[in-house]
């Protein structure tokens, strides 16, 4: 994902006939080749199609100035707009006013 790459394709490893997998610098550690597969990756574009779409999951904490009147669907509705999709749980926790001091 860093490298702004996509996953185009996953298929067996076949070698060229008579392949020899000689490892590192010619040493007799041979690459393991059997059931491996093979990841092709490409820059996005036209045409492109992902196959494993990538996912990203972000923690995020805010400190809501006036909990009486925050609520969980302006949320929601204020994340749709930033561009958050399938957000799958929101987890609140009310931290004592005593105890702010020490958090910030």
């Amino acid at each position: 994902a860093e490298a702004g790459l996509v996953c185009t394709s996953v298929h067996p490893f076949a070698g060229l006939d008579g392949y020899q997998p000689t490892g590192r610098r010619r040493t007799s550690a041979g690459f393991h080749t059997e059931n491996a597969l093979v990841h092709v990756f490409r820059r996005p574009g036209t045409g492109v199609t992902a196959v494993f779409a990538p996912e990203f999951m972000h923690d995020i904490s805010f400190w809501v100035a006036d909990p009486a009147t925050f609520t969980e669907a302006e949320l929601m509705t204020d994340l749709g707009r930033a561009g958050a999709r399938d957000v799958t749980s929101i987890t609140d926790a009310v931290v004592p006013e005593d105890a702010r001091a020490q958090i910030r």
